[in-house]
């Protein structure tokens, strides 16, 4: 089942408004949440102390209540808001300082939008878990009671919850807190890991997760410790024959008699998650080339000037065209049209870097690359290197005509794309097959 976040309201605070708005209208269009933007820590006190918001995005270092103080003013004055802090100083804010202030989570500027998007839906998920939990938890709660009426009145209630416990849906398991060691497990759990009871009893827990996901569960059994429950969302399982289930995690600590166990409830979210992420996958991508589509362009393109502008790293446009390929398309029919676009395509693929460019297919036959740490000369360089490779296939009549321009101090995303499509149009006015630096 898709989730919804309609309902959820972010607050993003920012003393730079055009970081403010970049953030707030990617928030919005991708989560299609209610999304709200001030201008510094005290705006955002007020606004938190008006109305009640699920989230605060905010900057480190702004005017006013800001940093730490103002993290431990949120967590203290509004506990019910989760907080997401970005920075472009890090080392002024570590990660450790920060979460220990009550931030729930941490961002160094400049970031992909993915990677801000990907934290807000974690914290999203995780409130949406803590609000079932407790409803569950409400419910497990009155069965307890009831069950205890029945104790009371007959010796055979243990017989009861046994059944409570070994049919539920849920995977549910005790574990000693000490040592996380489990001390019994209910056979929807066995079914999610696909080993037997008889394999897991005895056995820590931690030993069926990975190192990344054994820290976060110690961080979870640590929380548990001080206040007694804690939920973790899309925590990954190693199953047997190597496969690997997506969980949301509740864990509580119950105390029976004068002994405490840790009781966790877990909910299999493998195939929802893998749904989300295949129309994610193709909500953004051009299904021919695999490249990133024109849709998702705009606020790429956006996002990554916003970042060039404030944190003054380098970035590079280059805008591409394929040369007759009307032509081609109509001599040679779509089916070969096609594959010359895949050809540009892999071609990009092949000459630019995974985790700091981005391509695109902008139309029908026009190409578009962000290039990041890059200046104007190295701009040429790839797009020479994409140009003389695809000259090497059976291009069948076409070419590429390539223009380049560099992000300048103080121009906007459109003022950018355009400089590159002037220079675009110079190289086709002055030969095609070329490349030309705006």
């Amino acid at each position: 089942m898709l989730e919804n976040y309609a309902s959820s309201r972010v607050l993003v605070a920012d003393d730079e408004p055009l970081v403010a708005q970049v953030l707030a209208t990617n928030i919005a269009k991708r989560l299609e949440c209610l999304v709200e933007m001030v201008g510094d820590g005290d705006q955002a006190l007020r606004a938190l102390a008006e109305k009640p918001f699920d989230v605060l995005v905010t900057d480190m270092l702004m005017p006013g209540c800001h940093g730490i103080e103002l993290v431990s003013r949120v967590v203290r004055d509004f506990p019910d808001t989760d907080i997401l802090v970005t920075t472009a100083y890090p080392e002024d804010f570590p990660f450790v300082e920060v979460v220990k202030a009550g931030a729930t989570d941490f961002v160094a500027k400049p970031h992909p939008p993915e990677e801000l998007h990907a934290k807000l839906i974690r914290i999203l998920r995780e409130r949406s878990l803590r609000e079932q939990i407790a409803r569950d938890r409400s419910r497990i709660e009155e069965d307890l009671r009831a069950m205890e009426r029945l104790r009371e009145e007959r010796s055979s209630a243990e017989i009861k919850y046994r059944e409570v416990f070994e049919y539920s849906m849920s995977g549910m398991l005790v574990l000693s807190p000490a040592t996380s060691v489990i001390r019994d497990v209910n056979h929807a759990f066995c079914a999610i890991v696909r080993r037997s009871r008889e394999e897991l009893v005895n056995r820590c827990l931690l030993e069926l997760f990975d190192d990344t996901e054994q820290d976060r569960l110690r961080q979870g059994i640590a929380i548990l410790s001080e206040i007694g429950k804690a939920t973790l969302g899309d925590i990954m399982l190693r199953c047997e024959e190597g496969s690997v289930a997506c969980l949301d995690v509740s864990l509580t600590r119950i105390n029976v008699g004068s002994e405490s166990i840790i009781h966790a409830i877990c909910q299999d979210v493998t195939e929802q998650r893998e749904m989300q992420r295949r129309l994610a996958e193709i909500a953004e991508t051009d299904q021919l080339t695999g490249l990133f589509n024109k849709r998702s362009f705009s606020s790429r393109l956006e996002a990554t000037v916003a970042g060039a502008r404030r944190d003054q790293y380098l970035l590079t446009v280059l805008f591409m065209d394929l040369d007759n390929f009307k032509q081609c398309n109509d001599r040679h029919g779509h089916q070969v049209g096609d594959a010359l676009l895949t050809s540009v395509g892999q071609m990009i693929l092949k000459h630019t870097r995974a985790r700091l460019d981005s391509a695109f297919r902008y139309g029908g036959d026009e190409f578009a690359v962000l290039l990041t740490q890059a200046d104007g000369n190295v701009g040429v360089r790839v797009a020479e290197r994409i140009r003389s490779d695809f000259q090497k296939l059976d291009t069948r009549g076409t070419s590429l005509s390539i223009g380049v321009a560099t992000y300048q101090d103080g121009l906007t995303s459109a003022e950018l794309l355009k400089a590159a499509d002037t220079a675009l149009y110079k190289a086709k006015q002055t030969g095609k097959n070329q490349t030309c630096l705006g």
